[in-house]
């Protein structure tokens, strides 16, 4: 899975969240410790606050809500 951009902020995230919502072409992830959301999104979406585009035409059967994430410095 790689990255095509990442807003400032997405990329500077540590700690742990949880998948809260899943799409057919994005994936939102809450960081509860920062009352924040961040989202994955697929291609062929243009860039938003707080989101990473990602080289996937879909997320079908990649992520399920509740999966545990964790942001650290080593990605």
């Amino acid at each position: 899975m790689w990255a095509l951009t990442a807003d400032a902020d997405f990329l500077a995230q540590r700690g742990q969240g949880q998948v809260e919502q899943v799409f057919a072409r994005a994936v939102n992830i809450a960081l509860p410790a920062r009352q924040q959301l961040l989202t994955l999104l697929c291609e062929e979406y243009d860039n938003a606050p707080n989101s990473c585009r990602l080289a996937l035409t879909h997320f079908d059967d990649l992520f399920r809500h509740g999966d545990k994430v964790q942001f650290d410095d080593q990605g």
